[in-house]
Order: C-alpha cells, then structure tokens, then sequence
C-alpha cells in the first residue's frame, strides 16, 4: 500500500519520507528532530533502525557512486535524476524486480562498490516494506519513444567527417 499526500508534488508518503530527508542529510542537518519524527510516526519503534539503515545507503552512494550524487535543497520543489534514481531502485526491490534492480544499481555504482550498495538498498527497501511504506515503479516509457516524447527511428551516426588536429 502506498500512503498518499507527502507533500512534494507526485510523491507518496514514503517517496517525500525519503526525499526530504535526503536532502537534511546532504545539507548537514540529519540531526534535525523533525526527521526523527517524521520516521516515528511512518516506523514506529523501528524509527531509529530505518532511518540509520538509510543513512547507510546515502553513504554507500556516495562512496560507491559512478557520479556526482545531485540533491535539490530542502523546501526546493520536484524531484532531482538522483532523487529518483534512489527511489527507483528501492522500488525495484521492493517490486521484486531483479533486472530494473540491477539496471539501477549499474547506473549508480562503480562495479567494485555494487554489492554492498546492493546490500544496504535491499535493507532499507525491506525496512519499508515492513512498515508498509511502498514505493511505485515508474511507468515504462512507450517503445520506440525516448524521455523527452520524441520518437527514435534510426541509430544517430555521426555523418560528420573526421577533423584532423592540425598543428
């Protein structure tokens, strides 16, 4: 069951949990007692034991990332490409969905640092679950269609000659 009504424009309670306190975190503020208690009211007595889990997954990002983790300010509305890259991967776990889990993790994580960050996101996927905070996949996007709406007919090639560096 996904709850509704987390605030952030689209987001389900368990989506905006996350976001905003991703964003406390990555600007210094993971102490702050409103993150507590957001957490006790969605995990109960397990609120310290998930929120502590998901620390260890922004951790692992950041170690472990291919790239530069991009969060939005608190408060800033929408939702950044690496907001949604972690919540479509706890989603994946949580769906059971191995391939779309292993295309996210792919994405995120350097190959020598995957498994453990494959650890510590199927914890905190199944810390959720537990307190029946689900995350919805994202829909597929249409065959043939990229995400800007526009449709692919041919492989792109470079028709462009060659420029030699002349010195």
């Amino acid at each position: 069951m996904q709850r509704q009504g987390g605030g952030q424009s689209g987001l389900g309670c368990a989506e905006h949990l996350l976001v905003w306190s991703l964003r406390h975190l990555v600007a210094g503020r993971g102490d702050c007692p409103l993150i507590a208690d957001a957490f006790s009211a969605a995990c109960g007595e397990d609120a310290a034991e998930v929120f502590a889990t998901f620390r260890v997954v922004i951790r692992m990002l950041v170690y472990a990332g291919r790239r530069r983790l991009c969060v939005a300010r608190p408060g800033q509305n929408g939702v950044s490409a690496c907001e949604r890259q972690l919540l479509n991967i706890i989603a994946a776990v949580q769906a059971g969905d191995r391939p779309r889990f292993e295309a996210h993790l792919s994405w995120l994580a350097r190959a020598e640092a995957r498994h453990e960050l494959a650890m510590a996101v199927q914890a905190v996927a199944r810390a959720l679950s537990t307190h029946q905070l689900i995350l919805p996949l994202p829909a597929a996007a249409p065959p043939g269609r990229t995400e800007c709406g526009l449709r692919l007919v041919a492989p792109i090639a470079s028709s462009a000659p060659r420029r030699e560096n002349i010195g």
